[in-house]
């Protein structure tokens, strides 16, 4: 039972290790992630320092990942990683219209995406998209 006024770590900082000891893997957690992620790498690891804050966590593991500089960490840390995440461009869509193969289909995907990116299709052609796409 906690103890009141007594803050409780509920987020940590972990590190995921290879069979020769070696960090592999550093990440933030709360609850089960550390176990999940053991058996996700099956590898063994432990748990660095816990944090009553996961402000606090997320620099603590930006700290880790920039010292011990893991293989398997696509990021620097912190609250996700943005570099990994794609931003479809126009020349991507144009690809993926070849890839495709159905006009009309990549013109209802291209025309979607245009929703969350307006920038995307230039606003007088919009009308000709969905003419391609609807008929």
């Amino acid at each position: 039972m906690a103890q009141v006024g007594r803050p409780i770590n509920k987020f940590y900082v972990y590190a995921i290790k290879n069979e020769q000891g070696s960090i592999v893997y550093i990440g933030k957690g709360s609850g089960r992630r550390f176990e999940v992620q053991k058996k996700n790498f099956k590898l063994s690891g432990e748990i660095l320092e816990t944090f009553a804050s996961e402000k606090l966590a997320y620099a603590k593991e930006v700290e880790f990942i920039s010292l011990h500089q893991p293989s398997l960490n696509k990021c620097k840390g912190g609250n996700g990683c943005t570099a990994t995440k794609k931003r479809i461009v126009k020349q991507d869509y144009e690809k993926l219209i070849e890839r495709i193969g159905s006009r009309a289909c990549a013109a209802r995907l291209l025309l979607s995406y245009n929703k969350v990116n307006p920038s995307l299709i230039d606003q007088s052609k919009v009308d000709l998209f969905r003419e391609v796409a609807y008929g």
